[in-house]
């Protein structure tokens, strides 16, 4: 299952990379690595989450991954494919389709988000706020991504 969806991951940021070269689109930064550091609020409990995100943007939308880790009573790993749409600069919203492993168990999860991205040059800071769906369960994640742009 996980390198199935790591294939589906690597295959999705391959395609979206090869359109963006064809179309022409020009962008001034169009990858974006973030690290993320932040809080998983679940059930009452807050735990500290570590993770990487990569865009690749496109105009106002993008695409990559995402690769979070809490550590809690179990350890919790999500993969996930955004999908970014930039309303208005610095905003940006995501929408994310992926998985929650948790301890070996496998759970679809849903993600909605925003952040606000605080620009120094290259580099950014981007407050986040998620909401993540996972067996019907809600989850929010909350904090910030340092990005580097080029």
């Amino acid at each position: 299952m996980r390198k199935s969806f790591a294939l589906a991951i690597l295959a999705c940021v391959a395609t979206t990379v090869a359109q963006a070269q064809e179309s022409g689109t020009e962008v001034e930064e169009k990858n974006f690595i973030e690290v993320f550091v932040g809080i998983t609020h679940d059930d009452g409990e807050n735990e500290a989450s570590l993770g990487l995100t990569y865009e690749r943007k496109f105009d106002r939308f993008g695409t990559g991954f995402i690769i979070e880790f809490t550590k809690a009573d179990k350890r919790e790993t999500v993969l996930a494919l955004p999908f970014f749409w930039h309303p208005a600069e610095p905003w940006r919203t995501v929408v994310a389709i992926g998985t929650e492993i948790n301890d070996g168990d496998h759970s679809i999860l849903t993600r909605v988000g925003g952040s606000y991205e605080i620009e120094f040059s290259e580099w950014s800071l981007s407050p986040e706020v998620n909401v993540d769906f996972v067996d019907h369960d809600t989850v929010l994640v909350f904090g910030a991504s340092f990005v580097w742009k080029f």
